[in-house]
């Protein structure tokens, strides 16, 4: 399994490019949010 964490401050647009570019690669995406950043689990 692959995990990709991206630890950004108020940046929503970039993490949501990441997703929808990872999708592209045929991975399926799921999302954690924290306080922190967020997660993707591919």
């Amino acid at each position: 399994m692959l995990k990709i964490v991206l630890e950004v401050d108020g940046e929503e647009d970039f993490l949501y490019e990441v997703k929808r570019m990872l999708e592209f690669a045929g991975l399926s995406v799921t999302r954690e949010t924290s306080e922190y950043g967020g997660a993707f689990d591919a």
